[in-house]
């Protein structure tokens, strides 16, 4: 059974001297019509705001739909990381090519 799935993307070392990353990131999906929707965990958590940079990292809790993806046929797998707000700031996040994917689960 899986408990908890996690995505986390760091900062690249170094690479805000000159310009601050961004402070939300939002991760959603691509739907089968190539539009961009929330995932179904800030969906279903009524939170579509994204995931602030902490310690030079963005982290998303995915599990739903990984579990989504994992058992239904039409979830795509293109993720696509967008900033928030990004009409109005001039910041630029450029992350570390690591992606680090965290499955918790128990055994059944």
């Amino acid at each position: 059974a899986i408990n908890k799935v996690t995505m986390a993307f760091d900062v690249e070392a170094g690479s805000q001297s000159e310009y601050a990353a961004h402070d939300k990131l939002f991760l959603v999906r691509v739907d089968q019509e190539g539009k961009n929707v929330f995932l179904t965990d800030y969906i279903i958590n009524n939170t579509p705001t994204g995931e602030r940079l902490e310690d030079e990292k963005y982290e998303f809790k995915i599990t739903n739909y990984f579990y989504q993806l994992l058992n239904n046929d039409s979830y795509t797998n293109d993720l696509y990381l967008l900033p928030a707000g990004m009409a109005v700031n001039a910041n630029r996040t450029i992350l570390d090519k690591d992606i680090k994917l965290t499955i918790y689960y128990s055994k059944l």
